[in-house]
């Protein structure tokens, strides 16, 4: 029991929820441009910034299987970890591309 309390951290849950979307943005980054380069997918048609913002997007939401694997271990401080960047990263997202989702 005492083992599994020192893994449940807000530093871990801190590092993993910033780490996790850094991550899985450059793999999904990879994937579509082996994707493209293989024209089985194309942006061609899309708005300029498309595969930018849906692939950070998707990349926000890699946090959820974070925190459902913290949830299904009790981590309850880890949870609280990862809620602070995914919080920062969709204001992020929000300020950069937000304006011209809702377009004003």
């Amino acid at each position: 029991m005492n083992y599994k309390r020192r893994k449940d951290s807000f530093l871990i849950g801190l590092l993993a929820g910033t780490a996790v979307p850094i991550t899985a943005y450059g793999i999904l980054l990879f994937l579509y441009d082996l994707l493209d380069s293989s024209d089985i997918i194309s942006d061609v048609g899309f708005a300029e910034d498309f595969r930018t913002r849906t692939l950070m997007l998707f990349s926000i939401c890699a946090n959820l299987a974070l925190l459902s694997y913290f949830r299904k271990r009790n981590m309850d401080h880890s949870m609280r970890g990862v809620v602070f960047p995914t919080l920062l990263f969709v204001i992020l997202w929000f300020i950069f591309y937000g304006r011209h989702i809702l377009h004003l």
